[in-house]
């Protein structure tokens, strides 16, 4: 019996997210591959946006949804807004759609945020 690693799961997560967040806010990214734990796989990821930084753990779950937990991501304590450490980890469900429009949002907010900065 051949084995394989399937990643199709964590590849299309990934082209859900804008190349603009992938390359401004993104970092320490991990595939996560299919497997009872992982269901049909995932990415993990960092994502600092206004010197804010949470950790995403995306999986694809059996029911075609993502389920995303968010965590305090690793390093440094000043990296994170702490004062909602309280509701980490947060776990939410979505489907493919929320999931394009929330990091559209977020690409929409640092490109907003991007132009104030560059007109003062």
């Amino acid at each position: 019996m051949r084995e394989y690693i399937d990643t199709n799961s964590a590849g299309d997560i990934l082209e859900y997210i804008p190349s603009f967040v992938q390359r401004h806010a993104m970092s320490n990214v991990v595939i996560k591959t299919s497997g009872p734990e992982n269901q049909r796989g995932g990415v993990e990821f960092d994502i600092t946006i206004d010197g804010i930084a949470l950790r995403w753990i995306v999986i694809h779950n059996w029911q075609d949804l993502f389920t995303v937990t968010y965590t305090k991501p690793e390093g440094p304590e000043d990296i994170y807004y702490s004062s909602g450490d309280d509701d980490l980890p947060f776990t939410e469900e979505m489907d493919a759609s929320t999931f394009i429009s929330c990091f559209v949002d977020l690409q929409n907010h640092m490109l907003d945020s991007k132009m104030i900065w560059e007109e003062e």
